[in-house]
């Protein structure tokens, strides 16, 4: 951990925060400030970050009774990412609960930033190893963070809608993931995910390849997440090209259930996912074979075309492909 001022990894001014770590499976590695005083008044934080590998990235906010708040997000490789959000975006830990339920920034004991692609990193993979991070421009602003909007809708529960996520932030917390089938890897994509549009049509864009025996993805991590009595899961899908894309939700077990959903070239599809017609995978098991909101920890939207038969004639298996989705929400019917 030191200072740099070579002018390829500072962002803005005259140095920037470096730091080599080793990224290993199921291990996470932090940087952190202890004891850092009263944050009243505060409402946000604002920080650059740029990593030498695709990763996600954890801010956490610890109370001294324990409790931890915290947010995840997508960072490519050797790209800056401006980060900005609001305290409020922010969610209670499972492993870490709080009984008010709320972050008090009186009480802060301590604040961390963590790579943790630890969690899904599989030995044998290609991504363990030595890694850069680069910190810049951190502060806490006692303005809203994100000027762009006045209220936020991340994990909300309304009129019977939860929203998993509509995308109002800048910041991608979906992860790009590429699965390969020989030999089996499962990896953090190294894609140029963003963001982009306006109110109802702002979307996540994933451009990505489609090769022979790999699946693209993009997973939303939810172990954080209560997810309150729905009916059914919904969302926006849009491919550039032909295809089947698979819906997925893992449980805390690893068990997964799953629905298809055909996609033609260039048109949106809202879909409505019924949860009792999610099915469990081939390659899962669950005692009791059935889906269990409250274990839900992964949702996925994967694109299988590459491991159809190809006489099934339903668009492309290989070349570049665009995919967007917007408005992930559950969905309780009246």
């Amino acid at each position: 951990l030191e200072t740099t001022e070579k002018a390829a990894l500072v962002h803005g001014g005259k140095r920037s925060l470096s730091y080599i770590y080793e990224a290993a499976p199921e291990t996470l590695s932090l940087l952190g400030q202890m004891q850092p005083g009263d944050l009243s008044g505060m409402r946000g934080v604002r920080f650059a970050i740029r990593c030498d590998s695709p990763t996600i990235v954890a801010f956490a906010m610890m109370e001294k009774n324990g409790a931890r708040y915290q947010t995840a997000f997508y960072v490519p490789a050797n790209a800056w990412q401006n980060v900005a959000f609001d305290f409020d975006e922010m969610q209670p830990a499972t492993d870490a609960p709080d009984a008010d339920g709320a972050l008090d920034l009186d009480e802060i004991q301590g604040y961390a930033i963590s790579d943790i692609a630890g969690l899904w990193m599989q030995a044998g993979m290609g991504q363990e190893g030595d890694r850069l991070m680069l910190l810049d421009d951190f502060h806490f602003t006692s303005q809203r963070a994100r000027a762009d909007v006045v209220a936020h809708n991340v994990s909300t529960h309304k009129s019977g809608v939860f929203i998993i996520d509509d995308f109002s932030s800048p910041l991608v917390r979906w992860m790009p993931a590429l699965l390969e089938l020989q030999p089996l890897k499962l990896g953090i994509a190294d894609a140029r995910v963003k963001i982009a549009g306006e109110g109802e049509d702002r979307a996540l864009v994933m451009p990505y390849t489609r090769a022979k025996n790999q699946v693209s993805a993009l997973l939303r991590y939810l172990e954080d997440t209560k997810i309150p009595a729905s009916d059914a899961l919904e969302l926006g899908l849009q491919s550039a090209q032909d295809g089947v894309f698979l819906v997925s939700l893992r449980e805390k077990d690893g068990s997964r259930y799953e629905q298809s959903v055909e996609l033609k070239k260039d048109e949106w599809k809202n879909v409505s996912l019924t949860l009792g017609e999610f099915k469990i995978a081939d390659d899962s098991k669950d005692e009791n074979s059935k889906l269990d909101l409250g274990q839900i920890t992964e949702l996925a939207v994967g694109d299988i075309m590459p491991l159809l038969p190809e006489a099934l004639g339903k668009g492309p298996m290989t070349g570049d492909n665009v995919l967007k989705l917007r408005a992930v929400q559950f969905v309780k019917k009246p």
